[in-house]
């Protein structure tokens, strides 16, 4: 779900990032960060495929209306966005 180019520029700088400490444990603080951070990306993605391929007009409106709602909403915002993109 076009997730692998920007996964793969964000480990590389989390793993430059574990590299610069220079702790022993860097493999394992690494692969256990980047999993927790995988799955929740793959989650968010499955959810927004399903979400955003509604073929009845009358679900695509009720989401539309239902996104105009949340983006508004900043604690939505926080929730959802935020533990993606922080």
């Amino acid at each position: 779900m076009a997730q692998g180019a920007s996964q793969s520029i964000e480990a590389a700088n989390e793993l430059f990032n574990f590299l610069s400490k220079d702790n022993k444990h860097t493999p394992d603080l690494f692969f256990k960060k980047r999993l927790e951070r995988t799955k929740v990306i793959n989650r968010r993605s499955k959810l927004n495929y399903r979400i955003f391929h509604f073929s009845n007009p009358i679900l695509k409106t009720i989401r539309n209306e239902s996104l105009k709602v949340m983006l508004k909403n900043k604690i939505f915002l926080n929730s959802y966005i935020g533990k993606v993109y922080n």
